[in-house]
């Protein structure tokens, strides 16, 4: 027996949608008024909109079987429209029996639907004119419950692809204390791209561009010497340079020196946070896999860690006899942050240390080169108290003191880090919190002890910071953990 479709499953569905419970109809705002023979269009772009906001209401997707063009013009002179289910499978035309070969036994929506509309152009009136329309289904129609699953109405709008600008308006309100900056290097790497006539040799466009992005320490001078650079290689008017110029206090590492980075480039936080899974989690992972190979990973991290705290403690590092600061920070900072200091240490030669402005202990400075790279900052410190600002802005970046302070200290013979200058995170010991388990605990069936240790010790140095900040809250929470401290001893001997 064949199956066979009543050609009036429109009629149908209209009595059975009276049936159907409220929430399960959907209210289109914007269906298009019902169809009629004469109904004309500016464009055809007009007809197709008007067509598709129709299907949308009468529940059925669309398609322009076909069209011509007048002659001699590109213009489009007739259209002939459609139901999607219009036509039959190909692959079942004349062989009834192909269904039954192995890989044609597929499912089709086209099933001859009659539903047609023809668009013509009118030249008397000069607009497109419907001229026929056949509003016959073969087929069930979709309910308005499941219009959604239709391939139609899955589209998605450029807005909603493109989220940025949408979040851009209410980021800073969300999370007023976040700064989010582009990555300096998918930008640069647009360069051959966009403008490889100025960035190939033997042009000096990429030398002077990187001097400008990482040698410019303010925004007037940034601004002039990128309009110089843009006439020098001749792209005023290139659009898109124009582009990342509007947005340069996104990417220009001048804009984002004042927001403490670790020092890291947005580049290089993206390849460590993939350096830390690699050799652990390859593409074909699974979820089960992942959680356990996370758990064997964090591990060694601890191991990796807890021999460095163990080198920081316990080797110490070589200074000349003379070099009293470089002899105090040794003992505060651990093996890799006394080396970055070191290096800023070997700078200091180049820089001499002038006197502006002195009020009681107060004294302004200006610290400038006179070998090498031009560079010239203002200073301030107060001699009393050992605090200060400076305009480089390496310690808000990475909060540790750069070259240009450590002049002013040996300017004054301050042969001691001030405690201001010393953030707790980059001193010996800033991780022992996290060292206080047996190791041996980590064997076996006590993996996840990993985890809970890492998130509870995350949650106390947050805690800790907090509390150190005030006398008082600093008095409460040794209360707390005293009480912390008694419970876990009663409860660890039940």
């Amino acid at each position: 027996m064949e199956d066979s479709v009543d050609k009036n499953w429109s009629k149908v569905i209209d009595e059975e949608s009276l049936e159907r419970c409220e929430n399960e109809r959907i209210v289109y705002p914007f269906l298009a008024e019902a169809s009629y023979e004469g109904q004309h269009f500016n464009t055809i772009e007009d007809a197709r909109l008007w067509y598709e906001r129709y299907r949308r209401g009468q529940s059925f997707s669309t398609k322009i079987r076909n069209s011509t063009k007048r002659p001699r013009s590109d213009d489009i002179d007739r259209a002939h429209f459609c139901c999607m289910s219009n036509d039959f499978s190909q692959k079942n035309l004349g062989n009834p029996e192909s269904s039954d070969v192995a890989g044609n036994r597929r499912s089709s929506d086209k099933c001859g639907c009659n539903e047609t509309i023809n668009i013509n152009w009118n030249t008397k009136i000069d607009k497109y004119v419907l001229t026929s329309f056949t509003n016959i289904h073969n087929h069930k129609l979709v309910s308005p419950r499941n219009q959604h699953r239709m391939k139609v109405n899955k589209f998605f709008p450029e807005a909603g692809k493109n989220l940025t600008t949408a979040f851009e308006l209410h980021n800073n309100l969300v999370f007023p204390n976040t700064k989010h900056r582009f990555c300096l290097w998918h930008i640069t790497n647009k360069f051959p791209e966009k403008i490889g006539h100025a960035y190939r040799e033997p042009s000096t466009f990429k030398e002077d561009i990187d001097s400008i992005m990482h040698n410019t320490y303010k925004a007037v001078e940034f601004e002039i010497k990128w309009i110089y650079l843009m006439k020098k290689h001749k792209l005023d008017d290139n659009v898109w340079t124009q582009g990342i110029f509007n947005i340069r206090q996104r990417w220009i590492p001048l804009w984002n020196k004042e927001t403490f980075f670790v020092g890291m480039s947005s580049t290089g936080w993206s390849e460590s946070t993939n350096n830390f899974f690699n050799g652990w989690l390859p593409i074909t992972t699974g979820l089960y896999s992942f959680v356990t190979k996370y758990e064997a990973a964090l591990i060694v991290v601890y191991e990796r860690e807890s021999a460095k705290d163990f080198a920081s403690e316990h080797i110490y590092r070589q200074v000349g006899p003379h070099q009293a600061l470089l002899k105090d920070a040794a003992k505060i900072y651990t093996r890799t942050m006394f080396h970055k200091l070191q290096n800023q240490f070997d700078q200091i030669v180049r820089f001499i240390a002038i006197e502006r402005h002195v009020e009681g202990n107060v004294r302004q400075l200006t610290v400038k080169s006179h070998s090498g790279r031009v560079e010239s900052f203002g200073l301030q410190i107060d001699l009393k108290k050992l605090t200060g600002n400076y305009g480089c802005k390496l310690f808000e970046y990475v909060e540790l003191p750069c070259c240009h302070l450590l002049k002013v200290f040996s300017k004054y013979d301050i042969f001691k880090i001030p405690e201001a200058f010393i953030m707790t995170r980059w001193t010996i010991g800033a991780n022992k919190f996290s060292r206080s388990y047996d190791e041996s605990q980590l064997e076996g069936d006590n993996l996840r002890y990993a985890l809970r240790h890492s998130h509870q010790s995350l949650c106390a140095s947050n805690l800790f910071e907090r509390a150190s900040k005030m006398k008082e809250s600093f008095d409460f929470a040794v209360l707390e953990l005293e009480k912390l401290k008694f419970y876990l001893q009663n409860s660890m001997t039940l």
